[in-house]
């Protein structure tokens, strides 16, 4: 069995619960509260602020000139293309966007950064497989089920949905692998530990924007 195989089973109850949770399901029917999808675009921003920096990171550690375009191209996807498509959302919908972030968007954006700077490129790159595989998954879930009719979130949902965005979480997940083949088993505990603590993260992303939640001090 593979390693991003063997890590993948290590969350399947984490990513039952993010699939199933009801900022999923209202984005998925068209009834989530706008002021909520606008919670999660402002914290999504600042969030792949930090995301698009840590790609470059990882870029300078890649040990290959293909991983190491792979990460760039991902790293200017984050900075331009995802953001571009919030933008979208933000002009059309006046949302008011924070600009601090939530507890969950800084606790996540810092602990990838903390190991990117901290940890060899293969912990980085199980860190950050959580973010491109599970909206991959999720993605490719709404694109079949969603409710088109009338839905404002049919934007975005067909981004995740694109068969393109399935590629790119790919392409980390047979880097993750490679990676894994040649670490200790040491190594290999770090790596999956990064990638549990990153899944864990993706929940309380969505948890937090669907509640609003604030710092609450």
């Amino acid at each position: 069995m593979s390693f991003s195989k063997l890590i993948w089973g290590s969350i399947s109850e984490i990513y039952d619960k993010t699939l199933n949770h009801k900022f999923i399901k209202e984005l998925s029917n068209g009834d989530l509260a706008v002021e909520k999808f606008g919670y999660y675009i402002s914290q999504d921003l600042l969030y792949l602020d930090f995301y698009s920096k840590v790609l470059a990171i990882a870029s300078t550690k890649a040990s290959t000139l293909e991983d190491q375009r792979i990460f760039i191209d991902q790293s200017k996807y984050a900075a331009f293309g995802e953001t571009g498509m919030h933008r979208h959302y933000i002009d059309t919908y006046n949302l008011d966007i924070p600009k601090r972030m939530g507890p969950s968007a800084f606790s996540y954006s810092h602990y990838l950064l903390s190991i990117a700077l901290a940890e060899p490129l293969s912990v980085t790159v199980a860190a950050l497989y959580p973010c491109a595989i599970i909206y991959a998954e999720i993605g490719l879930e709404l694109g079949r089920t969603y409710n088109k009719e009338g839905n404002i979130y049919s934007k975005w949902i067909e981004e995740y949905s694109n068969p393109a965005f399935m590629e790119s979480a790919m392409n980390v997940r047979d880097i993750l692998d490679r990676l894994a083949v040649d670490a200790s088993q040491a190594e290999q505990d770090k790596m999956k530990e990064a990638f549990i603590v990153s899944s864990k993260l993706e929940y309380l992303f969505w948890d937090d924007a669907y509640n609003l939640r604030s710092w609450g001090i």
